[in-house]
């Protein structure tokens, strides 16, 4: 299988990197040998985004919204939030209104704050 790497993020010689068809990789060396992280076939999206973070530690997100870090180098992600965007925005409310037939807008960035949590750099405006 051929892959395309998207994603490349490095902290002190530790890198992770994003490709397609969906793969993570992980190096704890600068690159002189690799570990491919097994994903989860539950996991909502593809992979969008990883931000090494230290030692072990990185930040993961996928193309519906869902945020994740790990702390033990991918054998373990914990998810940050607890609805993606795309669940958010496409959930229709009891009164039969869609969410997403109301809002539009993208995530044209994501900024890691001190306490490591994603900001969108504009919000989902109204139409």
């Amino acid at each position: 299988m051929t892959y395309r790497f998207q994603q490349v993020s490095f902290k002190n010689g530790e890198g992770w990197v994003l490709g397609r068809p969906a793969i993570i990789l992980h190096t704890t060396d600068a690159g002189k040998s690799w570990e491919k992280i097994p994903l989860s076939p539950k996991l909502p999206g593809d992979p969008a985004s990883i931000i090494a973070l230290g030692p072990n530690k990185a930040e993961m997100t996928t193309s519906q919204g869902a945020v994740y870090t790990t702390e033990n180098a991918g054998r373990n992600w914990k998810a940050m939030v607890k609805e993606t965007i795309d669940a958010t925005l496409n959930r229709i409310s009891s009164s039969g209104v869609s969410g997403a037939s109301y809002f539009t807008g993208s995530i044209v960035n994501q900024q890691v704050s001190e306490r490591n949590t994603n900001t969108a750099s504009e919000p989902l405006r109204s139409l």
